[in-house]
C-alpha cells in the first residue's frame, strides 16, 4: 500500500513539474483562423470614349425636285376645309409609313451593300420627314386657329394669379427641372399667340403640295437602294434631297410656323391638376 501511494505522490509531482514548465515557455499567441482567397487587385480601365459614326465626304448633286413630264401630278384634291385637309394627309401618312416599316432611308443604307457608312444621313433624312408630315397635320387641324391643350390651360390659368417667376419657382419646387420649366412656359406663350391666328386653306394648298413632293420623292429614293450598288449612284441626290428638305422647313412661312407650334408643345402632364 505504501508502494502505491509513493507512486501516486510521485505521479502528482512529475504533472505538476510538467505544467510549469509549460508555462515558462508560453505558446505564440494563436492567429484568427483565416480563409486565404487569391484576389486580384481591381484594374481602372480608362472610360471609353464613344465616337459618333464617320460619314465619308461627298458632294450634293445638282437634281431638281419637281413633278416630271409622263408622271402624275403631285397636286393634292382643293383643300377646302379641315375635314378635306386631314384627309388629305392621309396619303401622305401612308407613303411615310410604307417606307418607314421597311426601316425608311436609314434602314434601307444599313441593309445596302457598301452604303452602311452613308446610314447617319438616312436617319437625319426620316427625322425631317416625320417633321414635315407633322406639320401638315398641324396646319390642317389648326387653320382656324390653335386649340389650347391641358397643359396650356393649366399654365396660362395660373399666370393670371402670379407673375411667369413665381410659377417657376412653383413648378421648380413640385421636382420639375428648370430647363424644362422654362420649355413648359415658352410653350403656353406660343399657344396663346396662335390661338386666334387662321390660316386660310388656299394658303395651306401650296404648301401641302410641296410637301406632298418631296415624301414622295422620299419613296423614290428608298426604291432606288434596292439596285444601288455604290454610293456615287444615289448620296449626291440624297445630299440635294436632304437640303432642299431644309430649305423647305426653314423658308415656307407655314411649315417653319408649324413646326414652331407643334413641337414647342412639350410632353408633359401635371397629376392632380389637369
Amino acid at each position: 500500500m505504501k508502494l502505491n501511494r509513493f507512486f501516486a505522490y510521485f505521479s502528482w509531482f512529475f504533472f505538476l513539474f510538467l505544467s510549469i514548465s509549460c508555462d515558462d515557455n508560453p505558446p505564440k499567441s494563436r492567429q484568427p483562423m483565416t480563409l486565404k482567397m487569391d484576389i486580384p487587385n481591381p484594374k481602372i480601365l480608362p472610360k471609353s470614349q464613344v465616337i459618333p459614326k464617320s460619314v465619308p465626304e461627298f458632294a450634293k448633286s445638282d437634281m431638281e425636285f419637281k413633278t416630271t413630264e409622263g408622271e402624275k401630278t403631285t397636286k393634292s384634291s382643293p383643300l377646302k376645309d379641315q375635314k378635306s385637309c386631314l384627309k388629305a394627309t392621309e396619303q401622305i401618312e401612308m407613303i411615310k409609313n410604307e417606307v418607314q416599316r421597311d426601316g425608311g432611308l436609314w434602314g434601307g443604307l444599313e441593309q445596302a451593300e457598301g452604303l452602311k457608312n452613308y446610314s447617319p444621313v438616312g436617319m437625319q433624312v426620316d427625322s425631317r420627314i416625320n417633321k414635315i408630315s407633322h406639320a401638315l397635320q398641324h396646319l390642317c387641324s389648326s387653320a382656324q386657329g390653335l386649340n389650347y391643350s391641358p397643359l396650356a390651360i393649366f399654365v396660362l390659368k395660373e399666370l393670371k394669379t402670379q407673375s411667369e417667376e413665381e410659377l417657376k419657382k412653383k413648378l421648380i419646387a413640385r421636382g420639375e427641372p428648370k430647363a424644362e420649366v422654362d420649355i413648359i412656359l415658352n410653350y403656353a406663350k406660343v399657344a396663346q399667340s396662335s390661338k386666334k391666328r387662321k390660316i386660310h386653306y388656299k394658303a395651306i394648298q401650296k404648301s401641302f403640295d410641296k410637301g406632298k413632293l418631296y415624301i414622295e420623292y422620299y419613296r423614290k429614293f428608298f426604291s432606288r437602294l434596292k439596285s444601288a450598288t455604290t454610293a456615287e449612284q444615289i448620296m449626291p441626290d440624297i445630299k440635294a434631297y436632304q437640303e432642299e428638305l431644309d430649305k423647305f422647313m426653314s423658308q415656307d412661312k407655314n411649315i417653319k410656323m408649324a413646326i414652331r407650334e407643334d413641337f414647342a408643345k412639350p410632353y408633359w402632364m401635371l397629376d392632380g391638376d389637369m
